[in-house]
């Protein structure tokens, strides 16, 4: 007779390789273009929502290079190269302009890339208003976002940074 886990260990871990093999722009029911317009639409907003380490590698760099990195590295460390070349790895994924910026703005070193649930938990609100403004109910966006109606209606309710 197979065992079934004990604990809430399971249903975290779960939830966490979950959450690693989708995207961002998966986990807030957008596609990746409108979430990369969207927020450079609300940068200020959007900056003061992040974490702080995401919110300086948008600043430094873009918002697509922040969803790029984020998505490849989100929760983990990734090295910084002491010289900025079209070979590193870096920058075929995030260019090697973003990549300039980043090596000028954080240096040669290790980097801790934020969580991928860290961005989303705080660029939730702000999709939930942009898809409000479209006209869906507070259901069709709990169902979209993945959440309950009842966090979409805090969402709504709370001011925006």
């Amino acid at each position: 007779m197979r065992q079934r886990p004990k604990g809430r260990g399971f249903l975290v871990s779960a939830i966490v390789h979950t959450m690693k093999q989708v995207a961002i722009a998966g986990s807030l029911g957008i596609d990746r273009a409108e979430l990369v317009a969207l927020c450079e639409a609300k940068r200020s907003s959007v900056l003061a929502s992040l974490p702080f380490t995401a919110a300086e590698i948008a600043n430094a760099t873009s918002m697509h290079a922040l969803v790029t990195l984020v998505d490849r590295y989100g929760g983990s460390i990734c090295y910084i190269p002491k010289q900025a070349s079209s070979k590193s790895v870096l920058a075929t994924l995030i260019g090697l302009g973003n990549l300039v910026r980043l090596v000028s703005s954080f240096g040669p070193g290790n980097l801790q890339i934020p969580s991928k649930y860290a961005v989303v938990e705080a660029l939730r609100p702000l999709i939930a208003r942009k898809l409000r403004e479209t006209g869906l109910s507070l259901g069709a966006i709990a169902r979209r976002l993945g959440v309950h109606h009842k966090t979409v209606k805090r969402a709504l309710t709370r001011k925006p940074a």
